[in-house]
């Protein structure tokens, strides 16, 4: 993937306000009303306090564009130690406690669509910030991503491309060297 152009990216930043919207109305229009069950409170307080934590680390860096500034330097400090996209996990995980607290059929296709849509732009950061920072590829390896059991973002770099553009080598085959 290579960058896209300000406005691909405008379209993806729009997606994001309009799937958010989406989610809370289904959420307030949902006939599942009732008390909040534990693992949806969990799940939120969770969500919200990862959030907070990704702003404390990034100390005004914050940026809903994907693209850095020029200037930008390659946040590793804080929750971004372990955690290469906290804001996203925790927009996500505020979306599943939402799915959990009225699991409608609207509440969980919106809250779906957002989780494809948070997991598409991050993919195409990834690609964004390997290009942009010379150490990203380093960062990565030592980091975890939004998914850490599959494709590139496994932990401890198993299994990772270190180049989002180009496919994954062929395996070698098992029990040779």
């Amino acid at each position: 993937m290579t960058a896209a152009s300000p406005r691909s990216e405008s379209w993806l930043i729009a997606a994001q306000s309009v799937g958010g919207i989406a989610v809370g109305i289904a959420w307030l229009r949902s006939d599942s009303i009732g008390g909040w069950p534990l693992v949806a409170f969990l799940v939120l307080v969770a969500g919200t306090l990862l959030g907070i934590a990704a702003s404390v680390a990034l100390r005004g860096s914050f940026r809903v564009r994907p693209t850095p500034r020029d200037d930008a330097r390659l946040v590793q400090g804080g929750i971004y130690r372990w955690l290469r996209h906290p804001m996203y996990v925790a927009v996500i995980l505020i979306f599943a406690a939402a799915a959990l607290s009225r699991p409608s059929t609207w509440v969980l296709l919106t809250a779906g669509l957002n989780l494809a849509l948070y997991l598409g732009k991050a993919r195409y950061e990834e690609s964004v910030l390997m290009h942009h920072y010379p150490d990203y590829a380093q960062y990565r390896e030592h980091s975890i991503g939004v998914r850490p059991l599959a494709g590139p973002g496994k932990r401890r770099g198993e299994g990772m491309n270190p180049d989002p553009d180009r496919p994954d080598p062929p395996s070698a085959p098992a029990g040779r060297a």
